[in-house]
């Protein structure tokens, strides 16, 4: 395996285990056994490193929302997304817990993160324009009502890894599931009938 990817892969897990605080460049190179010239060869500072560890989560992010853009049925697409995406932060939870930590530290980072939210805050509200049309979602009643929905769902996908972690300091992947069922069972007020009905198959018959 390239030395790069056993880096990045190394860090992540060490990340996961105790947190980006905790984690020193000269740690990463040990549990490696490598040096720490070796190490900052590819990597000059920790900033770079978590940056690289973004970079790689945001583009499985891209791959994900791309490859679902065709996808005929939208419940299906956004029941996908949502728990896949919800997957993948698990498996990248140090920045969800330290988030606040890393971009107050990290600049570059939090820039390349408030660029990814208004992509995303677009992408999800022509989701949701989308099941509008097809009658499966109602018309908005409140102003920014669903402007605002998005932020919330928003909200609980930053946050959900923090308030696991600290109910349940064992954590594991059934918790996706959990915080998933509380993230879909946000929208469910906002269903027609209809979309009542086709979100109640998709609870009964989930998609892997």
């Amino acid at each position: 395996m390239d030395t790069r990817i056993k880096i990045i892969a190394q860090a992540r897990e060490l990340f996961n285990e105790r947190g980006v605080a905790s984690i020193t460049m000269r740690q990463i190179a040990q549990s490696l056994g490598i040096s720490l010239g070796n190490l900052t060869y590819h990597f000059q500072k920790r900033e770079d490193l978590i940056l690289a560890l973004y970079e790689d989560l945001v583009e499985q992010m891209n791959r994900m929302m791309e490859s679902f853009a065709a996808h005929a049925g939208l419940l299906d697409l956004f029941f996908s997304v949502s728990r896949q995406s919800m997957q993948l932060f698990y498996n990248h939870r140090f920045f969800l817990i330290d988030l606040v930590h890393i971009l107050r530290t990290y600049p570059d980072i939090r820039k390349r993160y408030q660029q990814l939210q208004v992509i995303r805050e677009a992408q999800f509200t022509a989701l949701f324009i989308q099941l509008q049309q097809k009658g499966w979602m109602r018309g908005a009643e409140l102003p920014s009502e669903y402007e605002h929905l998005y932020q919330r769902m928003q909200i609980l996908g930053d946050y959900w890894i923090s308030a696991a972690a600290t109910l349940y300091p064992e954590m594991n992947k059934e918790l996706v599931d959990h915080y998933h069922r509380i993230l879909i069972e946000m929208i469910y007020p906002y269903f027609t009938q209809h979309g009542r009905q086709q979100f109640s198959l998709m609870i009964r018959n989930p998609a892997d």
